[in-house]
């Protein structure tokens, strides 16, 4: 079913106030995308997110590794999000809108959501899902596109930024692997995936994905290791993961291979092979969670 807010002029609730959408009249420092064609399907102004953008990143995409906090969010009910008239919102399936401190109150269609400002709401609060994104969206965008996003994020941000995936269901993978590959000690042990420089840490420098990445100031050397220390322990999953590198590096380097990616499929984790058999596409991924 079609995704509604239902105080939108769209959906079958006349006489209801239509949503106010706050784009280019808001004090952005960059604009979020949104559809040309349709002033309706675009992320609507909050201020936390005034200064984000591509070339400056939320502050949360350069911790490596969730914290507790995160791990183990609050059990109390995230509240409904309510219309002009203090009624609760509905999307398109009837269910309650709920109000996450963090996420404006329109968000663009899938088409037009950047993938690193959805992993950071992603980030920001665990208990998150893609339906509480669609229900923001304009009626038309449809839930099942999220999958694609899922992949788009994988292939887009997290990839190229080494960044790993916080839900602790997704073991040990290539991904990881790939990203855990690509940062330097220093890194690890700041759980960060963004550049460590004696003063303290800042975004990431010639990116090829990201290119216009720029200095928006460095943050304490602490601060992604909870502010008090300035050494991180990694989970169980992180040190599997680096046990399982290096494995494959010494096999691949035994083997004369110039990768570890290139060595024969029973010599890389059967779980990885497991899952892309079962997904039907026969090969590791460098995309996976």
């Amino acid at each position: 079913m079609a995704n509604a807010l239902m105080n939108n002029p769209a959906t079958a609730n006349p006489g209801v106030p239509a949503p106010v959408y706050l784009h280019a009249a808001q004090p952005w420092a960059v604009p979020p995308q949104g559809d040309p064609t349709d002033p309706m399907d675009h992320t609507s102004f909050h201020p936390n997110e005034r200064l984000w953008s591509a070339n400056r990143l939320p502050v949360v995409l350069g911790q490596l590794e969730p914290h507790d906090n995160w791990l183990n969010p609050p059990m109390t009910p995230i509240p409904a999000l309510l219309d002009d008239n203090g009624q609760p919102l509905l999307d398109g399936n009837g269910d309650m809108v709920r109000d996450f401190w963090f996420l404006p109150r329109h968000l663009a269609s899938w088409k037009y959501l950047e993938e690193w400002r959805a992993e950071a709401y992603f980030r920001l609060d665990r208990r998150l899902t893609y339906k509480d994104l669609w229900a923001r969206m304009v009626p038309t965008t449809p839930l099942r596109l999220q999958n694609s996003f899922n992949n788009r994020r994988a292939r887009n941000i997290r990839g190229p930024l080494n960044m790993i995936s916080w839900e602790p269901r997704q073991t040990q993978s290539q991904a990881m692997l790939l990203a855990l590959e690509n940062l330097t000690p220093q890194q690890l042990a700041h759980n960060t995936s963004w550049e460590v420089l004696p003063q303290g840490i800042g975004q990431p420098r010639n990116n090829a994905r990201y290119p216009g990445l720029v200095s928006t100031g460095l943050l304490p050397l602490n601060y992604f290791t909870r502010g008090h220390q300035n050494f991180h322990f990694h989970s169980q999953r992180i040190e599997e993961s680096l046990t399982e590198l290096a494995r494959v590096q010494d096999l691949a380097y035994d083997q004369g291979l110039s990768h570890w990616t290139e060595l024969d499929p029973s010599d890389q984790n059967p779980a990885w092979w497991a899952r892309r058999r079962s997904a039907g596409t026969g090969g590791p991924s460098a995309l996976g969670s």
